[in-house]
């Protein structure tokens, strides 16, 4: 049988002992980006014009 939590043991932190991530464990899913998402709510065809016009923009200037 599984134990029973009692409030107030351990190092006072919360939770179950021996919960969480176990060391060493990976994910098999690709990392999503999330930043990408939330900070630049444009289409896929305006992130495409905006990558084209950097670009032409960096030819120009030598960068």
């Amino acid at each position: 049988m599984a134990e029973e939590y009692k409030k107030g043991t351990g190092t006072g932190r919360g939770g179950w002992r021996g919960g969480g991530r176990p060391k060493g464990s990976v994910s098999n899913k690709p990392k999503s980006n999330k930043t990408e998402a939330f900070t630049r709510a444009i289409t896929v065809e305006e992130k495409a014009y905006l990558n084209k016009c950097l670009d032409e923009y960096r030819a120009r200037n030598g960068q």
